[in-house]
Formats: structure tokens, C-alpha cells, sequence
């Protein structure tokens, strides 16, 4: 898919086939397909407690923090997630529900409308484990969002058979672990929940 005016890539989002895998055809655009989009920590937020933090620091001195004081301190601006809810509802898609503390939109819509908001061609595959459906190439944003969202973790899959799936999920999450530990500043701590199975 060409690339829109306004549109950025998105760092560390290409994906490629499935060892194995070929191109079967164009995904059906009425297909409904789940996501989610995590978003970069608040700006200034200051940086998450490391290994060598939890090593020196007794178990009886070590505090831990609510879900609302980790939202507050870690988590995602509210504009950052405004600004990810108006995208997706301006491109048709449903906001299924959002995390400022797991710094996470989820998303739902048709291939169609994923394949018009993200400048990407979801396709069928053809692998020794199974059919599934997945994009290659890199995925795209907004300009103004380039800099906010940090990953885009996809049900892009289909489930025929199951194990392709769970295949073709695990892939993806071993993919942007490696681009989240890259960016540990931006990213860590974004870990949203990938449906295993037909998406529905």
C-alpha cells in the first residue's frame, strides 16, 4: 500500500513471512481484526526501577506501588491516549477499551478499515503449520502520532488451524520484545493481551 502524505513509519513494526510461508491472497476486507496500540510512557516520567535496584534494595525497603501511582508515575499521558482514540475513531474503528497504566488502546475493525489506518496490506498465508493472516513490511502512523505510539500488537491472525495461531502470536511477540528492549525507555512495561484464536 502507498504510503499516505502524512503518514510516518512505524520504527521496528516490519514484520516478514513465517519460515516457509507463502502468499495465498489479499485477506477478505470484511474480516474483523483486534489490536492494540501501546503508547510511549508520559513524557518526563522518570525511569522504572531496574535489575540492579531490586538487587540492592532489601526486600523490607522496597515499596510497591498502586495501579493508580504506577498509572500516575509510569503510565500514558491522557493526551497520548486522546490522541490514539480520536485516530481510530475518525478511521471507523471501535475502541474496545483503554489502559493508562498499561499504556495500551485496544481496537477492533474490519481488515478494510486496519489496512486503510495503519497503510498496510493484510494478506493469507501459506506455512508448514497452518494459514494465518499477518502484514509484511512496516506499518504506518500519522505524522503527529509517530512519536506517541510505540508498538501496534495484532490478532492481524486467523486461527485455521489453532496452532498456526499460537505460532504466528508468539512470532509477533517475540518480534516486538526485541524492539521493545531496544527502546526500553519508551516502551517497557506496554503488555497487552493477544487473543489466541479466530478473531471474532
Amino acid at each position: 500500500m502507498q504510503l499516505p502524505a502524512n503518514y510516518r513509519l512505524l520504527a521496528g513494526s516490519e514484520l516478514k513471512p513465517a519460515h516457509g510461508a507463502s502468499v495465498m491472497g489479499p485477506a477478505e476486507p470484511g474480516e474483523m481484526v483486534r489490536l492494540a496500540v501501546c503508547v510511549r510512557q508520559r513524557p518526563g516520567a522518570p525511569p522504572l526501577p531496574d535489575h540492579v535496584h531490586w538487587m540492592t534494595t532489601p526486600p523490607g525497603k522496597r515499596r510497591f506501588l498502586t495501579s493508580d501511582e504506577f498509572a500516575a508515575r509510569h503510565g500514558a499521558a491522557a493526551a497520548d491516549i486522546d490522541a490514539v482514540v480520536t485516530f481510530a475513531r475518525g478511521q471507523g474503528l471501535t475502541v474496545l477499551g483503554t489502559s493508562p497504566a498499561g499504556r495500551t488502546v485496544r481496537l477492533s475493525g474490519t481488515v478494510e478499515q486496519m489496512s486503510r489506518a495503519f497503510a498496510v496490506d493484510l494478506q493469507y498465508y501459506s506455512s508448514p503449520i497452518g494459514t494465518y493472516r499477518s502484514h509484511q513490511g512496516p506499518l504506518s502512523v500519522p505524522g503527529d502520532l509517530a512519536d506517541i505510539v510505540s508498538a501496534v500488537f495484532g490478532a492481524w491472525i486467523i486461527g485455521r488451524p489453532a496452532a498456526a495461531t499460537a505460532r504466528e502470536t508468539h512470532r509477533e511477540l517475540r518480534h516486538w520484545s526485541r524492539q521493545i528492549s531496544r527502546n526500553s525507555t519508551t516502551s517497557r512495561q506496554c503488555r497487552p493481551t493477544l487473543p489466541v484464536g479466530p478473531s471474532v
